[in-house]
C-alpha cells in the first residue's frame, strides 16, 4: 500500500503510460465539452440553421466535459498508478 501513495504523491515521476492517459482524459474531456455546443454555435454562423437551445443534460455534460479536461492530470495520473497497482498485484500472484 505504501508503493502506491508513493507512486500517487511522486509527481517526478512521469511515465510514457501515464502520459497518455493524460493525454486520453483531456481529449475525451474537450469532446464532450464541445459536443453539446456544436450544433447551437453553427446555429450562430449560419442562417440556414435553425436555432437550437441547449438543455439541462447539455450544459451538465459541457461542465463536465470542463471539469475532466481541466483536471486531466490529477485523473491521468491516479489511473497511471491504479493501472501499476493492479500489474503489480497480478505479478505477484503469477510467479
Amino acid at each position: 500500500m505504501k508503493e502506491l501513495k508513493n507512486l500517487v504523491t511522486d509527481k517526478g515521476k512521469d511515465s510514457v503510460g501515464q502520459f497518455i492517459w493524460i493525454l486520453s482524459i483531456r481529449i475525451i474531456g474537450i469532446v464532450m465539452f464541445i459536443a453539446p455546443m456544436f450544433l447551437p454555435l453553427k446555429a450562430y454562423f449560419y442562417e440556414d440553421v435553425q436555432n437550437i437551445a441547449m438543455a439541462g443534460s447539455d450544459i451538465a455534460m459541457a461542465c463536465a466535459g470542463l471539469f475532466i479536461s481541466s483536471g486531466g492530470k490529477q485523473i491521468g495520473i491516479l489511473l497511471n498508478s491504479i493501472g501499476v497497482g493492479i500489474n503489480k498485484f497480478i505479478e505477484k500472484f503469477t510467479k
